[in-house]
């Protein structure tokens, strides 16, 4: 979760965020769009491995921002079916 600098996470909140979810709750200066998007597209990069460096762009980023939620889920397995990439035909 990233919450606009302008506002604050109640402790409680944060401590069952991690303890439930393992989730992290941070705050961002939506003032600086490229600096608020820089920290979420690092650390989506960080939790997919590289796979997805980028999920905000700076001009997603507003001063009327409150509240990002972002999620990852990295599949390291094998599937009984190999994808073989994306087709446009049926």
């Amino acid at each position: 979760l990233w919450l606009s600098d302008a506002f604050r996470f109640r402790p409680a909140f944060v401590a069952e965020a991690a303890r439930e979810y393992r989730a992290t709750a941070e705050r961002v200066n939506v003032a600086r769009p490229g600096e608020a998007a820089d920290r979420v597209n690092a650390w989506a990069a960080r939790a997919t491995e590289g796979l997805i460096p980028q999920v905000l762009s700076p001009r997603s980023v507003t001063p009327d921002t409150v509240v990002f939620i972002t999620n990852a889920l990295y599949f390291d397995g094998l599937w009984q079916t190999p994808f073989n990439g994306w087709s446009e035909e049926p």
